[in-house]
């Protein structure tokens, strides 16, 4: 089986909130001048993030893709202005953003690594322990492909895994696709839906065979030399 090279990717931009009072702003701007954090830490130190992504295949192959994200603020003034996910899918369609309130502004970018999904919220979500929830669900053809009487699925891995405090993914698929044949890494998997979490994922991601059985159809050309 092919390795997959699907990937997420999650960017978090961090702004901090302008009421916060001017002394303590000047005192917060002063510490990032004199100490260079990476962003994964800084992430780690004022967010806690998990996602819970769906993924449920079609008879056709056709697969909708729903991420329902929580980004948990673990400081007072700290917030998201917004946050990128680079998919390394080239087949997006009907993507939307929304949350409780409704649709969210997203713009879908073609990137290197594929497709980046930049979202831009339009409510601070401000305050210690106050939650940032929201969905982003997609239509792709890019997780199952049919090759014979095979069905090949591809669950991406994660760039990262350390940056959340949760990522569980679950694939559902048709009665049709019977039990799978070959799941890469090794996975106990049963019955549909199928759920995994950030350990079993990774970075290489999910390969599973759907089918007992491949058939194909040959042309033999052959000479036959009879001398006598």
């Amino acid at each position: 089986m092919p390795k997959s090279s699907r990937s997420l990717y999650f960017v978090l931009s961090i702004q901090y909130d302008n009421r916060v009072r001017l002394k303590i702003f000047a005192i917060l701007v002063l510490s990032f001048l004199f100490l260079i954090v990476p962003k994964r830490a800084l992430a780690d130190e004022n967010f806690d993030i998990s996602i819970f992504s769906l993924y449920q295949i079609e008879e056709n192959g056709n697969t909708k893709v729903s991420e329902n994200i929580s980004i948990n603020n673990k400081t007072e003034f700290v917030y998201t202005p917004s946050y990128t996910i680079t998919l390394g899918f080239d087949d997006i369609n009907n993507l939307r953003v929304s949350n409780s309130e409704g649709s969210i502004p997203s713009v879908l970018k073609e990137v290197k690594e594929g497709r980046s999904i930049e979202i831009s919220f339009t409510k601070r979500v401000v305050g210690l322990g106050n939650v940032n929830n929201f969905t982003v669900s997609f239509d792709t053809k890019n997780v199952a492909v049919k090759k014979g009487s095979i069905w090949e699925v591809n669950i991406p891995g994660i760039s990262d895994a350390s940056n959340f405090l949760s990522y569980e993914a679950t694939l559902s698929v048709p009665q049709s696709f019977e039990v799978p044949s070959i799941v890469k890494p090794a996975v106990p998997m049963v019955k549909s839906p199928f759920t995994f979490n950030k350990n079993d994922i990774g970075k290489s991601g999910i390969n599973i065979l759907f089918g007992r059985s491949q058939y194909y159809m040959l042309d033999l050309l052959y000479h036959v030399d009879n001398p006598k």
